[in-house]
């Protein structure tokens, strides 16, 4: 079974020379290009609103807003979730909202899922697509967002005139991203990596743009208390990102007078109880993200109080609970010792890391391990009876799960001055990097700094490329090519991605898949089902940007069902 529905429409043929260029997908939707009459004009609101008020607004309407998503107005529809846009005007095959509707039954990331709804019938399915496909039009549909109960009704977007260009050009050399915040929205998405040493100075750049700044991403700069008097200033700001910065309760006192702002991350910052007080104006703040910061339960509850409709957000789901293990099933953590102490397991502690049940010897090293996950992780084996453990990996096969074990890397390759991990991504860091076929021992000059492709052997499922090219911390890019060869041709492979941070992967010289912004590693955080490999050598490269810290990558093929390809070899020379 294709992992994709196939819809039964039509391609007019321009649109087909779109659809035939995303090979992604071209395998799992099996769609026939041809040229055919112009099929009739679908009705938003007569035809899709009712699908998406049935199927859809349970999660992503006035009362709920998962992923940060509401579809019931084309202000927030076109604007999307945390993860960006849902639909590609013209393009089914590249809209996220589209390939979640459209997978099996079964699978985890179909939409809606098994426990909230049924799955879209074929002729709604096919319905959307043709919409998409005609431009995602909504007509004269002005929306229906209206809150229920504890909700509230989106704003629309500001209409703003377009940004000075040349403030923008200013901006963009001092290492920021902006981008439109949709097409033909002159709206701004205004970031900054966390790699670069943005300060109090380019946030006073902001000024000539201040009308136009929707979302501002200042996670991870040296913004201080004092420069955030230039952020006060952009009265269309609805999504701030300060998570990891030096903020404290007196930078949220220049913030007081933003109340049209929907989303703030504090993650990380030393922001206590009284610098809540600053946000009580923000009536239309909606998530709050307040873990490992000084704020109290207390201090959050009292603010959920005045923001009633708001997601105060301290972590909790990550806090140590007591556990009966008789009581509550699947619950048994994973491990025998504890990863902070070294010490027996006690089962009625644990707490959830990475979707796993990790145990703990006593309540005080759970939340040792919130405070620094980082430094605790690699200390827990899963060694406890009746877990399954991974099988091991011979030298040119995939492992026990489908990973790939052996690459050749290069790197690591210096960004340029002021970029963003972002920008790096999309920058050919090496001469045509999608077509990459390199040896062991070749060599690579760039910036003037001569470099070698090396083996390297994974561990486990992750490929540690700072251990791999000797790297330190900091913004840095680099590769890692894997020569995967196939008796016969395959079809409906899924390939599964995690990157630490941003990561891109080629299959035979075709992108087939991209996350461009900073996370933490996860396996198999990117999807991509209804590839083929073709008989012989398959070529992969997997470019990964780091940003701070940990870089890493992982890559894992597996079939229709999840199982890993276990007649495949894998190669460190072409």
């Amino acid at each position: 079974m294709s992992m994709i529905r196939k819809p039964c429409f039509t391609l007019p043929a321009p649109a087909a020379k779109v659809f035939a260029a995303a090979s992604v997908l071209a395998a799992a939707l099996c769609v026939t290009p041809v040229r055919a009459a112009d099929p009739p004009k679908v009705d938003f609101a007569k035809q899709i609103q009712p699908i998406l008020k049935d199927n859809c607004y349970k999660c992503h309407g006035a009362d709920k807003d998962k992923g940060d998503l509401r579809l019931d107005s084309p202000d927030t529809f076109t604007k999307g979730g945390s993860e960006g846009k849902v639909v590609e005007a013209g393009a089914p095959e590249e809209s996220p909202l589209y390939l979640r509707i459209a997978l099996p039954t079964g699978h985890d990331d179909v939409m809606p899922p098994e426990d909230e709804g049924k799955p879209l019938s074929r002729e709604q399915l096919d319905l959307i697509g043709q919409w998409i496909m005609q431009g995602a039009s909504f007509g004269d549909w002005k929306g229906d967002a209206v809150a229920g109960a504890g909700g509230m009704k989106d704003a629309p977007l500001p209409q703003v005139a377009a940004a000075d260009p040349g403030a923008l050009d200013k901006l963009r050399q001092a290492g920021a991203r902006a981008l439109p915040l949709a097409q033909g929205v002159n709206l701004l998405d205004v970031g900054f990596s966390s790699g670069n040493d943005v300060a109090d100075a380019q946030l006073a750049m902001l000024a000539p743009i201040a009308d136009q700044v929707y979302e501002l991403n200042l996670a991870g700069s040296k913004v201080t208390d004092a420069g955030l008097a230039n952020v006060a200033k952009l009265k269309n700001l609805r999504r701030l990102h300060l998570e990891k910065t030096a903020v404290t309760d007196a930078g949220l006192a220049h913030l007081k007078d933003l109340t049209g702002l929907e989303y703030l991350n504090l993650y990380g910052t030393a922001v206590t109880d009284a610098g809540l007080a600053h946000l009580a104006n923000m009536k239309n703040l909606r998530s709050l993200y307040l873990w490992q910061t000084k704020v109290t339960p207390e201090g959050a509850a009292n603010l959920k109080k005045t923001l009633p409709s708001a997601n105060v957000n301290r972590g909790e789901e990550l806090t140590a609970v007591v556990v009966a293990p008789p009581a509550v099933a699947g619950a048994k953590p994973i491990n025998t010792k504890c990863p902070v102490s070294g010490k027996d397991v006690v089962a009625q502690f644990v707490l959830l890391h990475e979707g796993k049940t990790v145990g703990f010897c006593c309540d005080k090293c759970p939340e040792a391990f919130k405070k620094e996950p980082a430094k605790f992780a690699a200390n827990i084996k899963a060694d406890a009876p009746g877990v399954p453990q991974p099988v091991a990996a011979e030298p040119g096969k995939l492992d026990g799960e489908g990973f790939i074990r052996d690459w050749l890397v290069l790197g690591p390759i210096q960004p340029n001055e002021g970029a963003t991990g972002p920008a790096e991504l999309d920058r050919e860091l090496v001469p045509s990097e999608a077509a990459l076929k390199p040896k062991e021992g070749d060599k690579v000059t760039v910036a003037g700094k001569e470099l070698t492709w090396k083996k390297a052997r994974a561990n486990d499922y992750a490929l540690d490329l700072n251990a791999a090219t000797g790297a330190t911390a900091g913004l840095m890019g680099g590769y890692a090519v894997a020569y995967v060869e196939s008796p016969a041709a395959k079809q409906n492979v899924q390939l599964m991605m995690g990157s630490n941070d941003e990561g891109k992967v080629w299959l035979n010289g075709t992108e087939v898949v991209k996350h461009n912004s900073g996370r933490s590693l996860e396996k198999d955080a990117n999807k991509v089902p209804g590839l083929t490999l073709n008989q012989g050598v398959n070529v992969i490269v997997f470019k990964v940007i780091n940003e701070s810290n940990n870089w890493q990558g992982c890559i894992r093929l597996v079939d229709k069902d999840n199982k890993p390809l276990g007649d495949v070899k894998v190669k460190t020379a072409p």
